[in-house]
């Protein structure tokens, strides 16, 4: 089977797979396209598992074919972006794969999102969702299901509740409790996810002390997202907790569910996208800057023959999505390369050391190296090194230096190269000139102003001869940053903004180490807290910086949502921060064993609580939210193939009639009428129109 003209799924994530798969599952054979996973990571084989073996899906690796047309379904914006660069003329379905949360500044990944490149249609569980996607997209059909497709197992009074119970036991089956007597309490943290405060975990504040719920008299099982899960393997072997992958074994086993959910000083300078200097309290929403990609890694092969990611950070243009001001605990950070005063919980991108082990002709082989990490400032220590990009830069208002800008203006060139398939790209910067008093000032004038460059010399026989010199200039990428941005020739700075110069420009090959000399305490400051679409930007020349909670509550049981102190309470994201809480919110460690005492009595005011939060999220929590999302793809679906099949030319549809000449369904494909003719022992007859309505 192709995904020519079908409805094909791309979903490259364990959770991604289990909130498409009843959607794929439920689509009409003739309709039904392929079911992918992604290829390349671990991430990936985990999903095709999880999509093979516990969902019954035939599901392939890899992403959609090159050149694939119809339809396809996404759950996730990466795999929007990946589908799409292999497929551009595909058309996309996307579905929010949770409870339609919304962070302020939170990037393309949730919900209020404009980057929703060839969508059609927006699938999303509730009207609060539906009314921010409509603001911020409103050329894209958004359709509100009322709940999710994956919790229609789990609606009351649904004869699939059982089966799912029994299928998740089968797949996963659960060790046995340790005292069956006792009530099991089920934690689950959040990734590390750096978009908003709000979205990153909660598990620094509460690690090291999980022995308070551990002593209490109930059962605790260990969950968590998928990303989080090899840190989440550490912390619940240290504590002797019971790990549980399966989200849908944690609604099986579960009476309580304990689940959770970085800025710089006004003054610094931001490097902007047009290669000035700003400070970061000016910088307003809308702007671009150049950041870099958060996470990104590229398989490695060890002399095992084992693939594993190695970190392969590129450089990125970044749209500013918020910035606002807020008083925080500052801290001072002196390094050989400069300093910085920023909030306590400002990332920085620090080395560390990390060992990988494998097995290497027959015995355990250990290899040690030093990667980068994001570290909060809080956590940093003197002797630590961090990543140190570029310096900061004044444009030069000297004679020389305009001088110098009408030569590169008159006579320089960019070159800026393809990505390669690793991501990559070359770009240089060079002046030509004939050999003479010319030539010679602006050598002097480079060398004065600290450029390097490499010479090459060509002749050319027009009368006489000439010798013409081309000066490429040398250094990294952020020596050319720095001569376009202080020169300021601008010609060759519009090409260098308009072709995005460094987008796609190795990280590692333009860091430098900057050691940390000195942290100083510097107590309650204002601070510009400014959020990107990359999560990243650069501040003074560094790096800067789901659903589940509401899932399980719709199943009628208690819930304790935990907080920290990263998380803001004065600004408004709509469901997760603060409105719609659906359980008992915990602002400590040492408050949490009390908290769960108290969920798990569940009085009146805590059960009419969750049930108002649910009616929000979930309205029609009824099982019918894949039977929706169905009808809303076929419809798509129909529109999708029409125009690319006829455009605007005469369309002729085929008409199924049973036995006695009613008629039951209608069809675009002549073969697909035809089989369903023939199957219920019927007839089709054809239509003629101009064009098919929407």
């Amino acid at each position: 089977m192709t995904d020519y003209a079908l409805i094909s799924v791309v979903a490259s994530e364990p959770h991604f797979v289990d909130h498409l798969a009843p959607i794929w599952k439920a689509l009409p054979g003739h309709a039904r396209g392929n079911f992918h996973c992604g290829t390349g990571e671990r991430r990936n084989e985990l999903a095709l598992i999880r999509a093979r073996d516990y969902h019954g899906i035939p599901a392939r690796s890899g992403y959609l074919p090159t050149g694939s047309r119809g339809l396809c379904l996404v759950g996730a914006v990466g795999d929007l972006s990946r589908a799409r660069s292999n497929s551009p003329r595909m058309r996309f379905a996307f579905t929010e794969h949770g409870s339609g949360i919304t962070y302020q500044g939170g990037g393309a990944s949730y919900v209020g999102s404009t980057k929703r490149p060839n969508v059609d249609v927006i699938l999303v569980p509730n009207m609060l969702a539906k009314n921010i996607q409509d603001k911020a997209t409103p050329e894209i059909e958004v359709v509100s299901l009322g709940s999710s497709p994956r919790l229609d197992p789990w609606a009351p009074g649904q004869p699939a509740r059982d089966k799912a119970l029994n299928r998740a036991l089968e797949w996963a089956p659960s060790q046995p409790d340790r005292a069956m007597n006792l009530a099991t309490i089920a934690m689950s943290w959040h990734w590390d996810c750096k978009i908003a405060p709000e979205t990153r975990t909660a598990l620094p504040w509460y690690r090291k002390k999980l022995d308070l719920v551990l002593d209490g008299p109930w059962n605790v099982i260990g969950h968590g997202h998928p990303r989080a899960w090899p840190t989440l393997k550490i912390v619940y072997d240290h504590w002797g907790i019971e790990k549980v992958r399966s989200f849908d074994h944690v609604m099986q086993r579960a009476d309580c569910y304990v689940v959770d959910n970085s800025c710089v000083l006004p003054e610094t300078p931001v490097l902007m996208a047009d290669l000035t200097w700003c400070p970061a309290g000016d910088v307003q929403p809308g702007e671009q800057v150049i950041g870099l990609d958060e996470e990104r890694t590229r398989p490695q092969r060890h002399p095992n023959g084992e693939i594993a990611d190695r970190e392969d950070r590129r450089f990125r243009t970044a749209t500013v999505v918020a910035n606002e001001r807020r008083t925080m605990p500052c801290v001072r950070i002196r390094t050989t390369h400069g300093e910085m005063r920023v909030s306590a919980t400002h990332p920085w991108l620090t080395r560390v050391p990390i060992t990988h082990e494998y097995e290497y002709e027959g015995r355990m082989t250990h290899s040690h190296r030093e990667a980068w990490s994001w570290v909060d400032a809080a956590d940093l220590a003197v002797g630590d090194r961090v990543a140190h990009l570029v310096e900061p830069w004044d444009r030069l208002e000297s004679r020389d230096a305009g001088w110098l800008a009408g030569m590169l203006d008159g006579e320089g060139c960019i070159s800026v190269g393809k990505p390669s398939e690793l991501g990559s790209r070359i770009t240089k910067m060079s002046v030509s000139q004939n050999e003479g008093p010319i030539l010679d000032e602006l050598e002097r004038v480079l060398a004065d102003h600290k450029i390097g460059w490499t010479d090459q010399v060509t002749t050319q026989t027009r009368n006489r001869k000439l010798s013409c010199h081309k000066l490429t200039l040398a250094g990294d990428l952020g020596e050319k940053l720095r001569i376009l941005g202080t020169i300021r020739p601008e010609r060759l700075v519009k090409k260098a903004v308009d072709n995005r110069f460094w987008e796609g420009c190795n990280v590692s090959a333009q860091v430098q180490q900057a050691e940390i000399l000195e942290i100083e305490d510097l107590g309650m400051c204002e601070v510009a807290v400014m959020q990107t679409d990359t999560a990243t930007f650069i501040a003074n020349g560094f790096p800067a910086h789901n659903s589940t909670l509401y899932e399980f509550a719709a199943t009628g049981r208690p819930v304790v949502v935990l907080n920290c102190p990263r998380y803001r309470r004065d600004v408004h994201h709509g469901l997760r921060f603060w409105d719609h809480i659906p359980g008992i919110q915990c602002d400590t460690p040492e408050d949490l064993p009390g908290a769960i005492e108290l969920a798990l009595e569940d009085p009146p005011e805590l059960r009419e609580m969750r049930e108002e939060a649910i009616a929000a999220v979930y309205p029609q929590h009824d099982g019918h939210a894949t039977d929706r999302a169905v009808e809303t793809l076929l419809g798509v679906w129909k529109r999708v193939r029409v125009k690319l099949f006829y455009g605007q030319t005469p369309v002729t549809e085929y008409f199924v009639r049973d036995s006695e000449g009613e008629t039951v369904q209608a069809y675009l494909v002549e073969y697909e009428a035809r089989t369903h003719a023939r199957k219920i022992g019927g007839s089709f007859d054809t239509r003629t129109r101009q064009s098919l309505p929407a």
